[in-house]
């Protein structure tokens, strides 16, 4: 038996030493216990080594072990294979690479050379004193192998143990340290002692006392039912196999002093933990049964990626799921590029991953609690692809100018890492000046619009500023410099005006200006200042000229000055404009008559004096000359003498008291005016008058008579008779301007009249200026029927009554006609009387 005094952790003097004890540390029994020729056993040695973290190896050994695996290629190629693949999948450095390359060495060499390789390694774990491997190697065909081998010596120092058991059936007992005991075939009984061990039973119905500490006993798919007589807390019973091979698992009791039976899918018993009560126990869904609270943790990770070039980044939240109370947990991971902080898997300070290197990655998280229990959990972590900014390089500027260089060109380079990408985009870009055209290459030229940038003044610079795009969407500017040129102006509108002494003393103008450098359509606002005057402009080119008439006085009548002055526009073009300025005669002061009158038919001549001072020499008197005027001419001579005559003729349709005015201009010797007003008086004139003045009417008969007589006056609007009504005796007549009149009898009036009466009716008519005229009318009478009443009968009686008597009235329009004839009438015997008045009988 061997007996681990330090569990199997024990020194070494170098790297290469530290090979064969670490290996030694987990062999225990005598030759007949360790079969290295059997595959199981050696991959079983492999798993176990892979949990047990507590052989730490120097990044040396792992190194000479490689390079030894690389060189033993052609001579052991199955076994270099083997080791090639299970070194790929670790992490350089663990002893894990170690003693996994050691088995396999072991496995694969066959024969003589392998018992003889495994006899020295069992002769030097025995003794504890070391051994020389040289021997041993010899039997190797790889000289590079087996030189590397028996280079490295074994001095395995302080190991005790005794071997005791048979070939199928081994005892194996683990020290005070942390052991690793594997029973390998056949029924065996293995303790691991005080201390953290880590019991395998392999094959077969094996007991399993893990003594002293928290103990992890291990039991794999179809190996038999193993009995474990001391769970305790803090203990874990690693079933993880059955869970990856689908296996279903059960704990129950059997009834059978307090064990707990733990059952797969198939109703088959796995393993039995006695002493235990059932409800003590847990399974977890990873195949980890545990005592008491110590509930088997289950690891998630919230997000399963991350992205290149991101330093330190965070993958995703890892959480314990359904932890015990009280419980905490540390975390390691299997690629010491990441860790565990706060909770987060992420990448270590300054590490970032690249996906072009690694498109994906698998890391194992463990979490251990703090009763020292741990699990693992696997994550294939995604790298996502970024978009890597290219390097861009080259030509990122030109210059053009407006009318001379219209073309410039350049080369960029961009470099990038993403395949494919390191190129642009071609195209044309389009600017506010211009437009860009781009290879793929990054050759690239610039045209300047000349249309554009004719608005550009002299010297003014721009920049047309493009972007272009490389194969991966980055943009890089692309700044083009423009300078102007200067452009001739178009000038137009009123260069030229006129001004004159004492007259037009100002005259205005506008003058535009086109041009199509940016801000100089406009003019340089000044003051310019000419011979007989100055001019002034705005920007706008609104322009001003002001005579100086009291210079302008030298100036003769009508004599001519040119006036040229010069503006200039806002780019410095000059423009004259000319102004003419034109000489005047002074005004002459005119005093004198200025006025006359006459008088139709009476005074026909009226005659004054006028006098002209003139400052300019020779013109103090008048242009002589007759004038028309309206009504009369008037006369003048040189010095001013004037003589009006009225034309009578036409003043005679003047009426009485009418005046007008006949006005006449003279003119002094230099042309100026002076106007004599004539005033003139009119008088009246006799109308001649004709037509009907006479007109008859009769009683009862014909009551109107018409007629019409006309004025024919020569004063102006007098022909014509005032309209008016006139009452006669025994009518009325009516007149019209026109002269037309009509008289209407008053019948009811001329009823007095006796038959045959005549009578005469004169009405007096006036003309417009009052002239009288009689209209006479005669008007003859008819009689009129009296109108008799009164006692037309009476009566009397033969003998007795000889006399009646009565009274008749008689009533007749007719003047002096109502009354009788008096007289006698005799009738049969019989007279009548009446009297002439009365008409009494």
């Amino acid at each position: 038996m061997l007996d681990g005094a330090s569990g199997g952790n024990v020194s070494a003097s170098s790297a290469s030493d530290a090979v064969f004890s670490a290996l030694a540390g987990q062999i225990s029994g005598n030759g007949d216990s360790f079969d290295m020729d059997q595959a199981t056993q050696i991959e079983d040695l492999i798993v176990e080594a892979t949990r047990n973290s507590s052989l730490g190896l120097g990044v040396g050994a792992a190194a000479q072990v490689a390079t030894l695996t690389n060189q033993a290629a052609g001579t052991i190629s199955e076994s270099n294979t083997t080791i090639s693949e299970a070194l790929a999948n670790q992490n350089t450095g663990t002893s894990t690479d170690l003693l996994e390359e050691l088995a396999q060495v072991a496995y694969v060499a066959q024969g003589d050379a392998a018992q003889t390789l495994q006899s020295t390694l069992k002769e030097a774990v025995d003794s504890g004193s070391g051994a020389d491997l040289s021997a041993a190697m010899d039997s190797f065909s790889g000289d590079s192998l087996k030189g590397a081998i028996a280079s490295a010596q074994n001095q395995i120092g302080d190991v005790d143990g005794s071997d005791t058991g048979s070939t199928d059936n081994d005892v194996l007992t683990g020290g005070s340290g942390a052991d690793t005991l594997d029973g390998g075939r056949g029924d065996d009984r293995l303790s691991g002692g005080s201390g953290n061990d880590y019991l395998l039973g392999g094959q077969g119905a094996d007991t399993l006392t893990g003594g002293e500490g928290n103990d992890v006993f291990v039991i794999g798919l179809n190996e038999g039912v193993d009995t474990i007589t001391d769970f305790s807390s803090g203990d874990r019973l690693d079933l993880s196999a059955f869970v990856t091979a689908g296996k279903d698992l059960l704990l129950r009791a059997d009834g059978n002093g307090g064990a707990e039976v733990i059952n797969a899918t198939d109703n088959q018993a796995v393993a039995v933990i006695e002493n235990l009560e059932p409800s003590s126990l847990v399974l977890g869904p990873d195949g980890v049964v545990m005592f008491g609270q110590s509930k088997p943790p289950s690891l998630t990770l919230s997000k399963f990626s991350i992205e290149e070039n991101l330093e330190s980044g965070t993958v995703g939240k890892v959480k314990v799921s359904d932890p015990a109370p009280g419980v905490s947990y540390t975390f390691a991971v299997s690629d010491d590029r990441f860790e565990v902080d706060s909770g987060n898997l992420k990448l270590k300070s300054g590490v970032s991953l690249n996906h072009e290197v690694q498109e994906s990655l698998n890391v194992t998280v463990t979490a251990t609690d703090n009763e020292n229990l741990s699990t693992a959990r696997a994550f294939t972590i995604v790298v996502s692809d970024l978009n890597e900014a290219p390097v861009i390089s080259g030509d990122m500027a030109g210059g053009v100018t407006e009318d001379n260089l219209l073309l410039a060109r350049g080369a960029l380079s961009a470099l990038d890492e993403d395949v494919g990408e390191s190129g642009f985009q071609a195209g044309m870009l389009s600017g506010g000046y211009g437009f860009l055209v781009i290879d793929k290459a990054g050759a690239w030229s610039y045209t300047l619009s000349n249309t554009i940038a004719q608005d550009m003044t002299s010297g003014q610079q721009l920049t047309d500023t493009l972007t272009v795009q490389t194969i991966d969407g980055t943009p890089q500017s692309i700044v083009v410099t423009i300078t102007g040129t200067d452009d001739a102006p178009i000038l137009d509108g009123a260069m030229a005006g006129a001004v004159s002494e004492d007259g037009v003393l100002q005259v205005s103008g506008g003058i535009t200006v086109i041009d199509i450098d940016s801000g100089e359509s406009s003019f340089q606002a000044e003051t310019r200042n000419g011979q007989y005057g100055s001019l002034d402009i705005d920007t706008a080119g609104a322009w001003t000229y002001t005579l100086d008439n009291g210079i302008a006085q030298a100036l003769t009548a009508d004599k001519v000055a040119t006036e040229t002055l010069t503006v200039r526009t806002a780019d410095g073009t000059e423009q004259a404009v000319v102004v003419t300025v034109t000489g005047a005669g002074d005004m002459p002061s005119i005093s004198g008559d200025v006025s006359g009158s006459v008088a139709e038919d009476t005074l026909l001549l009226a005659s004054g004096t006028l006098s002209a001072t003139d400052a300019d020499a020779g013109e103090s008197g008048f242009r002589a000359g007759m004038l028309s005027g309206q009504y009369g001419s008037l006369v003048i001579d040189g010095t001013g003498a004037w003589l009006y005559s009225l034309n009578n003729t036409t003043a005679q349709s003047m009426a009485a008291g009418q005046q007008l005015i006949d006005t006449l201009t003279v003119q002094s010797i230099d042309g100026t005016e002076q106007t004599v007003a004539i005033t003139i008086a009119g008088t009246n004139d006799a109308p001649t008058l004709s037509g009907v003045v006479t007109g008859e009417a009769g009683e009862d008969g014909a009551l109107q008579a018409s007629g019409a007589v006309t004025a024919a006056d020569a004063d102006s609007g007098e022909s014509g008779f005032r309209a008016e009504t006139l009452e006669g005796q025994y009518g009325s007549l009516s007149i019209g301007a026109a002269g037309a009149w009509t008289y209407t009898l008053d019948n009811d009036i001329a009823q007095s009249l006796t038959a045959g009466e005549v009578v005469n009716d004169t009405l007096t008519v006036r003309t417009t200026d009052g002239t009288e005229q009689a209209i006479v009318l005669t008007v003859t009478g008819t009689g009129d029927a009296p109108t008799i009443s009164g006692d037309v009968s009476g009566g009397v009686t033969e003998d007795s009554l000889l006399m009646t008597s009565g009274v008749l009235s008689v009533v007749d329009m007719d003047a002096g006609e109502s009354s009788f004839q008096a007289g006698m009438l005799s009738s049969q015997g019989a007279f009548f009387s009446w009297g002439r008045q009365t008409g009494s009988v």
